[in-house]
């Protein structure tokens, strides 16, 4: 289920939603359907203890500042 960003053409509302199935995006302040959907972001957590980066694994990868990370496929 994806979560979605807008802003409310309407009001000028920025909020996230999760849209499950064939829901309808609505605004949380005004209820208006008039959106424009934004560019989001993936976030990424490099903190847990089995991640590369944790042990420093990826540390000497040239790799490591390419957009994206190195993905550890090579």
């Amino acid at each position: 289920m994806p979560l979605f960003e807008y802003e409310c053409t309407g009001c000028g509302t920025k909020f996230e939603i999760l849209i499950r199935g064939s829901e309808q995006a609505h605004c949380p302040t005004c209820g208006s359907d008039h959106l424009d959907k934004c560019l989001s972001v993936f976030a990424v957590s490099t903190k847990a203890a089995s991640s590369p980066q944790a042990d420093g694994a990826c540390a000497a990868c040239p790799h490591a500042g390419a957009p994206g990370g190195c993905g550890m496929a090579h």
